[in-house]
């Protein structure tokens, strides 16, 4: 059953105490906990946590990374077989595009207002009130995160630049390898 591989590979880091109600619900219903149903949690999920909040930046870096050498790919084989250069052109501005994306994705991830994960990250290294502060404004996260996007716009590109760098790095190297061909307008 599906519990059962979930359980399987998992090693007791903390206690989750659940109230009647939730307990019932879970054994007699078979449904899934909500944090109503929570009266207390024991462990250390720090690091957890961390590493889970980072995984998504993480995976965003490496993606840019390895399409880099996709677009030089590309345009080699573009160079080798002509009659490819339309579609490896248009694979290419694909390719450009997801680096982009990634890199910004990746910085944007990281900004440490609630609920994106680098708030995750911030929590854990500030003074424990200082923490239990810092959550309780996750409710107005999306609301700050929105504001931020429409009105703090000069906040938001200066928190990019490394990314917007980093994009253009890429583009500068990748420059000598484009075949735009007809897609040169994009």
């Amino acid at each position: 059953s599906r519990k059962r591989w979930m359980l399987a590979g998992l090693t007791k880091r903390g206690r989750l105490v659940v109230d009647r109600g939730a307990a019932d619900a879970m054994r007699h219903r078979n449904t899934s906990l909500l944090p109503a149903g929570v009266v207390e949690v024991e462990g250390e999920f720090r690091r957890g946590d961390i590493i889970v909040s980072l995984a998504g930046v993480a995976t965003n870096l490496v993606l840019a990374v390895l399409l880099l050498p996709v677009v030089i790919g590309l345009g080699l084989l573009a160079r080798e077989v002509p009659a490819l250069a339309d579609s490896v052109a248009l694979l290419q501005i694909m390719m450009l595009y997801g680096i982009t994306i990634n890199l910004v994705l990746a910085a944007f991830n990281l900004v440490p207002i609630p609920p994106l994960d680098g708030s995750h990250v911030v929590k854990h290294f500030l003074p424990w009130r200082a923490a239990l502060a810092y959550q309780r404004i996750a409710r107005y996260g999306l609301i700050v995160v929105f504001l931020l996007v429409g009105i703090g716009r000069p906040v938001l590109n200066a928190w990019m630049a490394p990314a917007f760098w980093l994009n253009s790095a890429a583009l500068r190297l990748a420059a000598p390898y484009v075949e735009l061909g007809r897609w040169a307008g994009l």
